[in-house]
């Protein structure tokens, strides 16, 4: 290494350790050395614009094992703080139970209810970690959420683009989807308990609001708004699931709007110029002053949804208010950026590795395009993607017999799958990991499986057989999904092939065919 290498990774550390560096106007006739120059003015800028010393962070008081740091909101039933789990060294979000709720509401029926929340495993939905008693307070802890409520979002950039909306309704539908098929309604759908994670993630929160629907009617009767409230439910009918499909209504409402639902008007009853008129129809569905005519389903109003993502792509984009740092740390970033405007324009295909493993004895291992199977085969795929990606993986045999693998109602794992984590599908089914049987005899079995950045109109819509779950068949403790052999009501894979290819939705595909041995 040279006297002048040696410099300059002297400066790369300093300018790494956010250090001061000393520069001569005889540095500009060395690439190098300017180049570092200005690596160190762009470091130096942005650290100006955002960076912030942290504050000591002071600890209020302790909870059970919990370092409690501050009250973050204060409820009718309960606190809600930021705290810290030295044990899982993160931060968390503590619910107490208020010492006037706790007079009307035992301890032990809001730990029952903490312990059904925490069965409820969706990216879509706030993880509950735990509940306890500790010093005579009832309290449950989950995950915090780095980011802002939907109402906070509204506020800040105002109404959100007809796209944008159809997703955020389409991760909501599924998270509810979650929590009704644990037997629970949430019953305090809003923008406020909506959380934007960093990165883009959409998390369905106080769901120590939820529970069962007697014991949520007993204790919500005087809290939720009335804005998101059905009107039967205004005058005096219990809340049902169904009733949580009725405020999400409202709530796509809102951020189409960025007006509060006036519970005087069911219906899409808000005026906003470029709305696709099947995004207006769905919340006009939603928000029905019928109960009988709303969707039966978060799963049947997610597919209403999916249905307009076409239509919602055509709307104008939604004008940003954005400050004057905002604008300045843009303008430096544009000369860096200008090379890559193009391809970030141009919506592509999630980079996603794909693997089909075989199990068999005590492991498994990767399998290609044509390997053999047998009879009684266990298969599954394992994939990672750059960012979050919704996946849809089918089954057909020589028979034309096509099913759906992935998504399935029944399932924990649900789209989209998350960024940068090994993820193995079809996925879980009550906290069991599930794998792929050949459950029938042919001569090939042909799997399909496709990954968007967004949700698959086509594939959300695609009414097909889905694999059933057969509990008599384990494989080390996992449960097995078994084809159910029902006639197949679509085309096979060619045409569903020709029909993505025909959308023109930038997608990466995997085919498999695996030819059968016979037994």
């Amino acid at each position: 290494m040279t006297p002048r290498d040696a410099d300059i990774d002297r400066l790369i550390e300093r300018i790494l350790d956010a250090e001061p560096c000393e520069w001569t106007p005889a540095d500009a006739a060395d690439p190098r050395l300017e180049a570092l120059r200005t690596l160190s003015d762009i470091a130096q800028a942005f650290r100006t614009l955002g960076a912030q010393v942290p504050a000591p962070r002071m600890v209020a008081f302790r909870w059970g094992p919990l370092e409690v740091l501050e009250k973050v909101a204060d409820g009718a039933s309960a606190e809600v703080f930021r705290a810290h789990d030295p044990q899982l060294g993160r931060d968390v979000a503590l619910k107490l139970l208020s010492p006037a709720a706790a007079r009307t509401q035992r301890a032990g029926a809001f730990l029952d209810e903490a312990r059904r929340l925490a069965r409820i495993r969706d990216d879509h939905v706030v993880a509950v970690l735990g509940a306890a008693i500790h010093d005579g307070r009832a309290g449950l802890w989950c995950e915090w959420i780095d980011g802002c409520t939907l109402a906070e979002r509204v506020a800040r950039d105002g109404p959100l683009a007809p796209g944008e909306t159809v997703l955020v309704g389409i991760g909501l539908c599924r998270a509810l989807a979650a929590v009704h098929r644990a037997g629970l309604l949430h019953g305090d759908v809003k923008p406020h308990n909506v959380l934007r994670e960093r990165g883009g993630r959409l998390v369905l929160a106080d769901l120590g609001a939820g529970g069962e629907p007697d014991a949520v009617n007993a204790a919500l009767r005087t809290q939720a708004s009335p804005a998101w409230l059905a009107p039967e439910v205004l005058h005096g009918e219990a809340r049902r699931p169904a009733h949580d499909l009725y405020a999400l209504g409202g709530v796509l409402q809102f951020l189409l709007s960025g007006q509060v639902p006036d519970p005087a008007r069911p219906g899409a009853a808000f005026d906003r110029a470029g709305v696709p008129p099947g995004l207006r129809a769905v919340i006009a569905h939603a928000r029905d002053a019928d109960p009988a005519a709303r969707y039966a389903s978060a799963d049947e109003m997610a597919g209403a949804l999916a249905a307009c993502l076409h239509d919602s792509a055509t709307a104008p984009p939604r004008r940003s208010r954005r400050g004057p740092l905002a604008i300045t740390a843009l303008l430096a970033l544009g000369a860096l950026l200008v090379g890559a405007i193009a391809l970030l324009r141009a919506p592509a295909a999630p980079v996603v590795t794909l693997d089909l493993l075989r199990h068999e004895g005590g492991g498994s291992r990767v399998i290609a395009d044509g390997t053999p199977v047998a009879l009684h085969d266990r298969l599954s795929f394992v994939l990672t993607s750059e960012r979050p990606v919704w996946v849809y993986a089918f089954n057909t045999d020589d028979r034309g017999t096509l099913h759906r693998l992935f998504p399935l109602p029944t399932l924990d794992t649900a789209n989209p799958l998350p960024a940068g984590r090994r993820v193995e599908l079809p996925g879980r089914s009550g906290g069991r990991p599930l794998l792929i049987a050949i459950s029938s005899p042919a001569a090939a079995e042909e799997f399909l499986v496709v990954a968007g950045a967004a949700p698959v109109a086509a594939l959300e819509m695609t009414a097909l057989p889905t694999a059933a779950t057969d509990a008599d068949i384990r494989l080390r403790g996992s449960g097995v999904l078994v084809p159910d052999g029902r006639p197949a009501s679509s085309a096979p894979l060619d045409a569903l092939v020709r029909q993505l290819d025909a959308d023109g939705q930038p997608l990466r595909l995997w085919r498999y065919r695996l030819p059968q041995r016979a037994e």
